[in-house]
């Protein structure tokens, strides 16, 4: 139960972050500037951008299949390196 719960919640995330990623409400604004110079459209994909960083690391974290990270010499018998 708790691998489906875990699996769900990371797909529901990638989901909302591809949805996120839509911004249309920015497309024609510069205003507000944050930190006085940067366009608030930009500002936006700055954070859209970490949180797609934090999302992959949990990706990787959580659902690697763990078979990729086997190593194929290791189930051959008698094999030398």
């Amino acid at each position: 139960m708790e691998i489906e719960l875990k699996r769900f919640l990371l797909v529901l995330a990638v989901v909302a972050l591809y949805i996120l990623h839509q911004d249309v409400w920015f497309w024609r604004r510069v205003t507000p500037l944050i930190f006085g110079f940067l366009p608030i459209g930009l500002f936006y994909h700055v954070v859209y951008t970490l949180a797609i960083s934090v999302l992959m690391w949990l990706l990787v974290r959580h659902a690697w299949p763990a078979e990729l990270e086997s190593d194929p010499d290791d189930s051959q018998s008698g094999a030398t390196r």
